[in-house]
């Protein structure tokens, strides 16, 4: 079951309940904040007990899946699930507490995610082929977890007033329309055809997520020789700080100046990235499917 949802609660409760033996492994992938987001003190009521409920899930649970270190460090510093927590317990803890917490550690899997690399790397350079390549910033996700993108696209207007911005995914109907008043081009959801075809038109990728256990649409931008700016996000550094072959940008986090002054470096650079990564590979490592598969396969045997 996933982490994230109150109907994984209610299932996870009916489990243990009616089932006590059975064995549940609960996806994780990143923490989603949800008091911060409340509009008034029943809301705050109701997140509150939701991340409680979620919280004890996690620790109940016989297996935690994540996708990467920075996920499995949100565990323990968000969570209580992790080294951190076996420091603490050590100091004052007897035999059956350092149990207790050696078993939480233990049960935490990195397995992985992955991306479909051969669609992206087929259709990479069609948009180059083309000479359709008019997108000149491209975003893809879910509106609530973007930190700045208004201010960073205000600052990215007054130095390149000419420029476009195609935005994709979730999003309420009156924020879109906020969005495009701004002249954000937001297309809501498309089809999985269409988010490859924007990648190939695009000359740079804009992701200002607050937060990612992984990040798909970075990974699915870089794979498609796109050039990105992003958060600093710890995810991000594990990744792709120390692979020289991978052309993103990533800020400190909160610096919206230096976001959009970023972007536009990366848009006036665009045909001398071109010229560069043209017939080239991708030669970063990511993932596939079939071993985040035989990752679970293993976690799962390891366990039942």
């Amino acid at each position: 079951m996933d982490s994230w949802g109150e109907s994984n609660i209610v299932l996870w409760l009916l489990l243990r309940l009616f089932k006590p033996k059975t064995k549940i492994f609960v996806v994780f992938h990143h923490h989603e904040p949800r008091i911060s987001i409340c509009k008034n003190y029943f809301e705050f009521l109701y997140n509150y007990l939701i991340q409680k409920a979620t919280a004890v899930m996690l620790k109940d649970s016989d297996m935690i899946l994540t996708v990467s270190q920075a996920s499995k460090h949100e565990l323990n510093t968000v969570y209580g699930i992790g080294v951190s927590k076996i420091n603490n317990l050590k100091e004052t803890a007897n035999k059956k507490t350092r149990e207790l917490a050696k078993n939480l550690t233990n049960r935490i899997a990195i397995v992985g995610t992955g991306i479909d690399k051969n669609i992206f790397l087929k259709d990479s350079n069609r948009g180059v082929i083309n000479n359709k390549k008019d997108i000149d910033f491209l975003c893809i996700g879910r509106i609530e977890k973007f930190h700045g993108l208004e201010e960073i696209w205000t600052a990215i207007k007054t130095l390149r007033p000419e420029s476009n911005f195609v935005m994709v995914g979730r999003i309420p109907p009156d924020k879109a329309a906020k969005l495009r008043n701004a002249g954000i081009d937001h297309r809501g959801f498309v089809s999985e055809e269409e988010k490859i075809s924007l990648y190939s038109k695009s000359k740079v990728f804009i992701f200002p997520s607050s937060r990612e256990g992984f990040g798909i649409a970075v990974a699915e931008a870089l794979v498609s020789c796109v050039p990105t700016v992003a958060w600093k996000l710890p995810v991000f550094e594990e990744l792709y700080l120390k692979n020289g072959n991978t052309n993103i940008k990533l800020i400190e986090y909160g610096e919206t100046t230096l976001f959009a002054e970023e972007c536009v470096k990366m848009l006036n650079k665009y045909g001398i990235i071109k010229k560069a990564t043209e017939g080239k590979k991708v030669s970063f490592q990511l993932p596939n499917w079939q071993t985040v598969a035989k990752n679970v396969m293993t976690t799962i045997e390891s366990v039942t």
